[in-house]
């Protein structure tokens, strides 16, 4: 869906064919590689989307990071000023 619509952003003919061109090579390569591999799609129900994250807490770590800069020197600040 992305390709269809750059391909619409800046219409041209040639423009719209080329980028639409690249949609049926991509389902061709999804269903190749889905065929070859032998996977199957999992559905959003068994889609396991907790494992693996990183587990922060958010506050702590801005606490954390003011701290830090409560710290810094007038020089680093100077920096972090000037040049952010």
């Amino acid at each position: 869906m992305a390709t269809i619509y750059v391909a619409c952003a800046d219409f041209t003919v040639v423009g719209f064919f080329q980028e639409t061109l690249a949609l049926p090579l991509v389902a061709l390569c999804f269903i190749g590689w889905k065929i070859w591999k032998k996977t199957k799609i999992v559905s959003t129900a068994e889609a396991d989307l907790v494992s693996g994250r990183r587990e922060t807490d958010l506050h702590a770590e801005k606490e954390k990071e003011r701290a830090e800069r409560q710290n810094w020197g007038m020089f680093k600040r100077y920096l972090i000023i000037c040049f952010h």
